[in-house]
């Protein structure tokens, strides 16, 4: 196997050098290059065509986001920024984050903390680079980034054409990849020959396919989500602002997203969705109370729960227990409490097994569960776990989940705002 090629742009000498420290002892990782300056990076990246690039944002000549602008557009690259733990960092990373990179790692300066960058950050170049697709998908993401960089989204979300009751259940004995499989091979005929029975000028452009209703559940009937629950990791801020600015201001639901970050970037993140999104969206605060049209995100280092009112919001460091804080499964926990199965929980890209179990909960009580697909994921983790358990009731790229979710609860996806 190759390793994998890695670029490190910073323009300390010393954390180019403890950067190189952390990767070049790992057999499966090569250093292809280093460069002190966004534009040295960009003539370095077009030579040495690296698989990640680690990136920082304050460097003279080029700064780290002009740099990921020219790189996003010409040598599409997963970009994991290297971010100070300051107000100003976060903002900037959460901005870089909107402009393609795919993930970041704080800059630690003690060396007992220095080993727990090494291994975040080694553990997210191996994620991120098993996601064969993902260079691809970054060249996409940058077309529907372009004036905002979002498109507009259709007013509904695509449907699967019915089934024969003899195939639903022939279906039904089948793993949960097979169905998927099995759908998406359904619909690609049927759209074939749909047009193959029109001339090129009458026929509508097709929409990609996507993934399908898999669980052979109904989409759930309007008023009966009282709430939406989202968790979400590496690859997070890029998605969500794909996400969350399509959703309409009349969302008839308020809705918790818990996005594993530090403190600062998960203001910072609620801060930049606000000003893109027709919802209002705000970091979560002790005694905050859901209302709908609200998201809020749950700060990072503290856990997000719900209280059995159905409204208030309690941010809280309990349970201390947990690998993350925030974490997926005590937000969905505290939503099964409140609302039982009148919930919708959506689970998106993201390493590790985050939400399963908490989800598998809401699924019991008779929950509705959409899952991004692994195709549009930076990191199939937390997605593939909850797929692999046959939990999830629709399994949808990226570029969908806008529009299922707004139809779980009764409302239509709408254009995200221009910049």
């Amino acid at each position: 196997m190759k390793p994998i090629r890695v670029l490190i742009v910073d323009d300390s000498a010393f954390v180019r050098k403890a950067i190189t420290t952390m990767l070049q002892s790992e057999p499966d990782i090569e250093i292809v290059g280093l460069a002190n300056n966004g534009k040295e990076a960009v003539e370095k990246i077009a030579e040495l065509k690296p698989d990640i690039i680690t990136l920082d944002v304050e460097m003279p000549i080029m700064n780290g986001l002009e740099a990921l602008k020219i790189i996003m557009e010409r040598f599409p690259t997963p970009v994991i920024m290297i971010s100070s733990l300051t107000t100003e960092g976060a903002t900037a990373t959460i901005e870089a984050m909107s402009l393609g990179a795919v993930d970041f790692i704080p800059k630690q300066s003690t060396l007992t903390v220095q080993q727990t960058m090494k291994e975040e950050l080694l553990a997210k170049i191996r994620a991120i680079a098993q996601s064969h697709s993902l260079k691809s998908r970054l060249s996409r993401t940058q077309q529907l980034l372009s004036s905002l960089s979002f498109r507009s989204s259709s007013k509904q979300a695509p449907t699967a054409k019915p089934a024969p009751k003899s195939e639903e259940q022939s279906l039904e004995r089948l793993s949960l990849q097979e169905r998927i499989a099995r759908r998406r091979e359904s619909l690609k005929s049927d759209s074939q020959d749909t047009a193959g029975t029109m001339s090129s000028s009458t026929a509508p452009a097709q929409k990609p396919l996507s993934e399908v209703r898999v669980s052979g559940r109904k989409r759930p009937v309007s008023n009966t989500m009282k709430i939406i629950v989202l968790g979400v990791s590496t690859g997070g801020p890029l998605a969500l602002h794909q996400v969350i600015p399509k959703l309409p201001p009349e969302m008839p639901v308020g809705m918790l997203i818990i996005q594993h970050m530090p403190a600062h970037f998960t203001k910072s993140l609620a801060d930049r969705l606000n000003s893109l999104s027709h919802v209002t969206v705000r970091e979560a605060q002790d005694g905050d109370l859901l209302e709908p049209g609200l998201v809020l995100i749950a700060p990072g280092g503290f856990h997000m729960k719900i209280g059995k009112d159905h409204k208030t919001i309690h941010v809280t460091l309990e349970p201390a227990s947990t690998l993350h804080r925030p974490s997926v499964d005590v937000t969905v926990e505290s939503v099964v409490e409140s609302f039982g199965g009148n919930a919708l929980g959506v689970i998106m890209t993201g390493m590790g097994r985050d939400g399963c179990a908490g989800l598998k909960k809401l699924h019991d009580k008779g929950g509705y569960i959409i899952a991004q697909d692994e195709e549009s994921c930076v990191v199939y983790g937390m997605p593939k776990a909850v797929v692999d358990d046959g939990i999830a009731d629709e399994v949808l790229p990226l570029e969908d989940l806008a529009d299922s979710i707004a139809a779980c609860v009764g409302a239509h996806a709408i254009a995200a705002k221009s910049s």
